[in-house]
């Protein structure tokens, strides 16, 4: 049988897996129900939460959840305004990136 490169593979599985999830960082006042509206909204475009994580520090959060966008049922640009619109409507910011640019952004 043909050797199988392994790490080949995984490299390309890692690759892959990592071209259909986003990272979004949300800050701001912390605010009853933001994390409700938040999570609701990426259900509502199509987006599955893999990780989500929430620090509160006085009357202020930061989250950072990673979202699997394989199967959105919109475009990326209109799941990242959807997401931006929402959290701005509840007096907070929020930050969309595909994961190969965040992954890009600390090789550097």
């Amino acid at each position: 049988p043909p050797s199988a490169d392994y790490c080949a593979a995984y490299l390309e599985q890692e690759r892959s897996r990592s071209r259909r999830r986003a990272v979004i960082t949300a800050t701001g006042r912390n605010r009853k129900g933001i994390v409700a509206r938040l999570t609701a909204v990426i259900a509502e475009q199509g987006g599955d939460i893999l990780d989500i994580a929430q620090t509160l520090v006085g009357e202020f959060f930061t989250m950072l959840v990673i979202v699997d966008i394989a199967e959105l049922a919109t475009s990326f640009a209109e799941f990242k305004v959807a997401i931006q619109s929402t959290v701005e409507q509840l007096g907070a910011q929020a930050i969309l990136m595909h994961e190969d640019l965040v992954r890009s952004l600390h090789r550097v």
